[in-house]
């Protein structure tokens, strides 16, 4: 169930969002946000507001229909951009505008615009409540703010996603916080989204665990999912990582367009992390905001069919001839793709992971021998690869990475995702490998 994104409105205050306590101390759930439903599926909510900031605190420049923001005179602790100032609406905030010595910034929904350096020298601000609706914003709009963590993504527009592909990644989210018991959290690009078959994980560790399949894309920066995950971890949980062999998998932190594409459903999961460890994150998302504005609105019911509770897409998937090849070359095992300064951070979620209770491990994505080409034939290299990444990597490996290289025919549309018989397996042998690696530590008790 999501937070309604054609809110309530007041004037003199913007909506920061919902709580279910009645004295706002609740957590808040931001326009756009996920809620769990009780079993009689009512939930009594009650609007959050953030009260304007005065007018007579800004300099502005009068476009006649509109108004800019050029200066910023106040020393308050929550500022709040009004939505208007004089009777007329408050679209952009012009260059070098915003400074100052506040902690939390509100932005309106009806906001279009941040300039360069709209937010310079503003060295205690952290927080930001931020709506979706802003046409032009890019990184460069924030300068000089050393303390800035956490965004709040607030929905003002309807979804344009969720009744393709990309928009049923949110359903992943949506698994994480109703998954009951101790979770079994399996974290990687397509090759796993296409690549696992989570009832028969499930079944195979005899029900001990609730599998989530946070499978994404390949080019999303899988440290913002395992950093984001970490919050949610509970005493006993696991959380598997199986990179496939490109830097965005491998601790890459650049935001793209298809991140925020297949969180419009959930776009909470921007605030669970320190911004500051991600770069590209407002660049990306005005490129796939510009995108979005030109779809058709749907509403959160439109989801796909084609995955299912656990995050699997589970439609029937045919497997092709023992000499298919996707694209060769597509797949490179080279430890020039592993970076120290990218695995300092998946070692530093490992360690987020532990601190709550939970244990990271690293297993191996799928792969087409066929594919490979060069260097990658050899499996020299492909060791190298592997034994480059368990080393700098402080959570233990419980997957061989020749197991995972495969014949054609396991795969059906890319070299990376298998088909729907072939996903049993591989779900079935990352079984074996887990309950090995479990075994080890246990004393077979496992």
């Amino acid at each position: 169930m999501h937070i309604a994104n054609d809110f309530l409105t007041r004037p003199g205050y913007t909506l920061l969002g919902y709580t279910t306590d009645e004295a706002g101390q609740g957590k808040l759930l931001t326009p756009g946000a996920n809620i769990v439903m009780p079993k009689d599926n009512i939930v009594h909510l009650w609007p959050v507001w953030a009260k304007w900031t005065s007018a007579d605190q800004f300099v502005i420049e009068d476009h006649g229909d509109a108004v800019s923001i050029t200066g910023y005179t106040g020393k308050e602790e929550t500022l709040v951009i009004p939505a208007e100032i004089n009777g007329k609406p408050v679209t952009r905030i012009e260059s070098n505008a915003i400074s100052g010595s506040f902690t939390t910034l509100v932005l309106h929904p009806g906001l279009q615009r941040l300039s360069t350096s709209s937010i310079n020298n503003c060295p205690a601000f952290k927080t930001l409540y931020f709506y979706d609706s802003i046409s032009s914003v890019a990184d460069a709009s924030f300068k000089n703010c050393p303390e800035f963590q956490t965004l709040h993504v607030c929905a003002s527009m309807a979804p344009r996603y969720t009744n393709q592909r990309h928009g049923t990644y949110a359903r992943k989210f949506e698994r994480l916080l109703t998954a009951e018991g101790t979770k079994l959290i399996v974290v990687s690009g397509s090759s796993t989204a296409y690549g696992m078959n989570s009832e028969t994980l499930q079944n195979e560790m005899n029900g001990q665990y609730a599998v989530v399949n946070y499978g994404t894309h390949w080019r999303s920066p899988v440290c913002f999912y395992l950093d984001m995950i970490s919050n949610f971890i509970n005493e006993g949980d696991i959380v598997i990582q199986a990179p496939e062999p490109i830097e965005s998998q491998l601790g890459g932190r650049k935001f793209e367009f298809n991140l925020w594409q297949m969180n419009e459903g959930a776009p909470e999961v921007f605030s669970y992390v320190d911004i500051r460890n991600y770069s590209n994150v407002f660049s990306s998302f005005l490129d796939y905001n510009t995108t979005r504005s030109k779809l058709k609105p749907l509403t959160y019911e439109h989801y796909s069919d084609t995955v299912n509770v656990y995050g699997d897409f589970y439609t029937i998937r045919k497997g092709k001839g023992i000499d298919y090849v996707g694209s060769v070359g597509y797949v490179n095992y080279t430890t020039s793709l592993i970076k120290e300064a990218n695995t300092q951070h998946l070692n530093r979620v490992a360690e987020q992971i532990r601190a709550r209770g939970g244990q990271m491990l690293l297993s191996f994505s799928p792969a087409n021998k066929n594919s490979l080409t060069g260097s990658a034939l050899k499996e020299s290299t492909r060791a190298a690869y592997a034994n480059r990444l368990i080393e700098l990597t402080d959570y233990p490996c419980i997957t061989e990475l020749e197991k995972m290289i495969l014949p054609g025919n396991w795969f059906y549309d890319t070299d990376l995702h298998l088909c729907s018989e072939r996903a049993i397996t591989r779900s079935e042998m990352l079984a074996e490998d887990l309950t090995a690696y479990l075994n080890s530590i246990s004393g077979g008790n496992q």
